[in-house]
C-alpha cells in the first residue's frame, strides 16, 4: 500500500466541520424543510465517519493530477492517490476542470480511443466483499457497449466483471459463471445524458448478491450471482473493455473513482454523493429546485437499510 492512512480525533471533527460548512451553504439558499434535511445528513455523516473509516479502502483515482484543465492526460494525472495500482494512458483523454468535474479534475474520453490500464495487482481481487464507486456524465456516444470500467477479459477462467452502460439510460454488469456461461445484469432508467450520475456497485459474498445504487439511493433492483467466478486475474481497464484493441470505449467523463473490498456502508454512499451534489450547485450545473429534489431524496434514504 501506498500509504498507511488512519484518522485521529483532530481530522474526524475537521470532517465533521466541512459538512457543518456545507450544510450552512445549504441554508443560504434553500427552503426550511431543506436545511432540516440537511441536518440530518450532518448527523448520519457524523456518526458514519466513526463507524465506517476506510480500513477498507483499496485504490482511488481521484484524476487531480498538475496537468492543465483543457489538457492531454499524462500519468501524474492518473496516479492511485490511495494504492498502489497507478494507471497508464493509452491515446489522448483530456483533463478537465473547475465547473465540469465533481471534485478538483476529471477526465474526459472520447468514445474512440482514451482508455485506462491498470496492471493486474492482487489488491484488485474480487474473491470476497466489494464496492465500486465512481462518477460518470453520459456524453452519449454512439458506440455499443461503452465501457465503465472491466476487470479481466472475457475469456478468462477465473471469471470478470464488465459494467458498461448502452447509451440509452441503462447500466449492464456482465460475468461468468462457473459453467462457462456469460450472464449480463442490467439496471434500466438509471443513467441520463447530459448529466453527472454518481454509481456505486456492492457485492456481499455470503449472499452473493450484487446492488447498484444511484445517486445514493438504492435501486431496489438486486442482482444474485450464485454461480458467477470470482474475479482474481487480469488488469483493470477504465474507459475501454481492454484487450490488445480498443474494445467498447467511453464517451464522456469521469471522476472519484474508487475501489473498497467490503461492502460500503449507506451512509458512506449518501455521504459522497452529498458532496458531490454540493459541488454541482456550486458550480451551476443544477438549479436549486433540482438540489432541492435530491436532498429530499436523501432523507429519506437516510432510514434505508442494505
Amino acid at each position: 500500500m501506498k500509504k498507511e492512512k488512519s484518522f485521529t480525533l483532530v481530522e474526524i471533527l475537521v470532517s465533521i466541520l466541512i459538512i457543518g460548512i456545507l450544510s450552512a451553504f445549504v441554508v443560504t439558499r434553500s427552503s426550511d424543510s431543506t436545511t432540516h434535511a440537511e441536518l440530518a445528513r450532518a448527523k448520519a455523516f457524523g456518526l458514519s465517519i466513526l463507524t465506517n473509516l476506510p480500513s477498507n479502502f483499496v485504490s482511488e483515482w481521484k484524476f487531480d493530477g498538475p496537468t492543465s484543465a483543457g489538457s492531454n492526460a499524462t500519468t501524474n494525472d492518473v496516479k492511485d492517490t490511495w494504492g498502489a495500482n497507478d494507471a497508464s494512458i493509452s491515446s489522448t483523454p483530456i483533463v478537465r476542470g473547475g465547473n465540469d468535474c465533481i471534485s478538483s479534475n476529471c477526465i474526459e474520453f472520447d468514445g474512440t480511443d482514451d482508455y485506462l490500464t491498470i496492471t493486474d495487482s492482487d489488491t484488485l481481487d474480487l474473491t470476497g466483499n466489494y464496492t465500486f464507486s465512481f462518477w460518470a456524465y453520459n456524453s452519449n456516444g454512439s458506440k455499443t457497449y461503452p465501457t465503465f470500467f472491466n476487470r479481466a477479459a472475457q475469456a478468462s477462467g477465473n471469471g470478470y466483471f464488465w459494467c458498461y452502460t448502452t447509451g440509452t439510460n441503462e447500466v449492464d454488469v456482465n460475468f461468468q459463471w462457473a459453467n462457462g456461461s456469460t450472464n449480463t445484469a442490467t439496471f434500466s432508467n438509471v443513467f441520463p445524458v447530459d448529466a453527472w450520475t454518481y454509481f456505486v456497485f456492492t457485492f456481499k459474498n455470503s449472499t452473493k448478491v450484487l446492488k447498484l445504487y444511484k445517486n445514493g439511493a438504492y435501486t431496489n433492483d438486486p442482482k444474485t450471482l450464485t454461480s458467477a467466478y470470482a474475479v482474481d486475474d487480469g488488469a483493470l481497464y477504465i474507459g475501454t473493455y481492454g484487450g490488445s484493441t480498443v474494445n467498447y470505449p467511453f464517451k464522456g467523463k469521469l471522476d472519484e473513482f474508487r475501489i473498497f473490498n467490503d461492502v460500503l456502508a449507506i451512509a458512506s454512499i449518501n455521504n459522497n454523493y452529498f458532496i458531490g451534489i454540493n459541488k454541482l450547485l456550486l458550480n451551476k450545473e443544477i438549479s436549486i429546485n433540482d438540489y432541492n429534489q435530491r436532498i429530499g431524496e436523501l432523507k429519506l434514504n437516510l432510514t434505508e437499510n442494505e
